[in-house]
């Protein structure tokens, strides 16, 4: 049987609430590379548990975007080295998905291979669902099932079109902007006709939803703070998230 392999690379600050489902979805993957961003949780115990890879960096406990898309410029580019044909560099909260393969990701990857596909921008979504409908959704992970089989319910997000998918041999340099939202790769580029999803499982309950929001604003960097980066986070939060939780959402999966 023909295997397309791939490896995914991440980047990490206290996730343990989504890290079994994201493991689980990218079982599949020749190697899982976490950047852990110091974080407090038990998110390196579950990393390590999975038998993945996890490196620490240091920003001396602040969320720095500048240090976040150096690393995603650069972090992938061992995979060269690796017998592998794609990468995914993504945040944690991010799932790729394929609408004619919802559960095989090495299928889908090859069809682009054969294509040669060399990148895809995918097309965002936001999930939404309660704290009870994600902490049912990661027991059904533990016993096998598919995160993406569980919350299926959200709305459009084009703010969430990234491009978090390409080929590392055929890709010489990302030159990814700031939030990796962008970029201006060379190399050769051929996209798909039908874009992949980029599920964002961000809002999985409310008071998690606030309570993240509230964290992130409290470690935005200077850096951060002079550019503007993120600023979303110092807004009105409670207000903010409920709005999100009352948008009307539709079947996306």
């Amino acid at each position: 049987m023909d295997i397309c392999k791939f490896n995914v690379y991440t980047i990490n600050w206290n996730e343990s609430r989504i890290l079994p489902a994201f493991l689980h979805y990218y079982r599949y993957a020749n190697r899982i590379i976490v950047y852990d961003n110091e974080s407090t949780d038990n998110s390196i115990e579950l990393i390590k548990a999975a038998r993945r890879e996890v490196i620490t960096f240091n920003t001396n406990g602040k969320f720095d975007d500048e240090t976040n898309i150096i690393l995603k410029n650069t972090i992938w580019k061992d995979a060269r080295e690796d017998d592998v044909d794609y990468v995914i560099v993504q945040d944690l909260d991010e799932f790729l998905y394929f609408p004619d393969y919802p559960d095989d990701i090495p299928s889908a990857l090859f069809e682009y291979k054969k294509n040669k596909i060399t990148a895809a921008i995918c097309k965002g979504y936001n999930m939404v669902c309660s704290d009870k409908k994600w902490n049912d959704a990661i027991s059904k992970v533990k016993e096998g099932k598919n995160i993406c089989f569980s919350i299926k319910y959200g709305f459009r997000s084009d703010d969430y079109d990234k491009p978090i998918l390409f080929n590392p041999r055929e890709i010489i340099e990302t030159n990814y902007t700031i939030g990796a939202h962008n970029w201006s790769p060379t190399g050769i580029i051929k996209y798909p006709s039908k874009c992949p999803y980029l599920l964002h499982y961000k809002y999985i309950g409310y008071r998690y939803s606030l309570q993240n929001a509230l964290d992130k604003a409290s470690r935005l960097s200077e850096l951060n703070i002079k550019n503007g980066w993120g600023i979303h986070y110092t807004w009105n939060q409670k207000q903010r998230i409920k709005e999100i939780f009352k948008k009307d959402r539709q079947k996306i999966i």
